[in-house]
């Protein structure tokens, strides 16, 4: 296993507050697919959690990390340029979605992740 950056191995009930409190303000917006952080930790267990929660039926995805490889701490712009790649086909395809959702027609995508800073930042892309 790779070396994790110190705060994606932990994540506090503070933390997991601003999260929630962050991503609560995307629930109306209803996006068609959500693209999260995709790494590995107690970060992004409870993101995908907190995601599961308030959006329940939208497929949730952290895989382009997992295809990109490591970002250096720039997951967010990574993420950003995934969305918007899938925004101009007009659809995500199974690669990034899985099995479980095949490929999906999208014209709003949520992303989030973290800047080299580590700051946690959600953007709506919308074709």
């Amino acid at each position: 296993m790779a070396d994790v950056p110190l705060f994606m191995e932990t994540c506090d009930e503070d933390d997991a507050a601003a999260m929630r409190e962050l991503l609560e303000e995307y629930r109306d917006c209803r996006p068609d697919v959500v693209i999260g952080s995709g790494c590995h930790g107690a970060f992004v267990k409870k993101e995908r959690e907190i995601l599961g929660e308030i959006f329940p039926d939208t497929p949730v995805t952290g895989r382009v990390k997992e295809i990109a490889g490591e970002t250096l701490g720039s997951g967010f712009s990574v993420n950003t340029a995934a969305a918007a790649v899938c925004l101009k086909q007009g659809y995500v395809p199974e690669a990034l979605l899985g099995k479980e959702y095949g490929s999906r027609r999208a014209a709003r995508i949520l992303v989030c992740g973290y800047d080299m800073e580590g700051n946690y930042l959600c953007a709506l892309l919308v074709r």
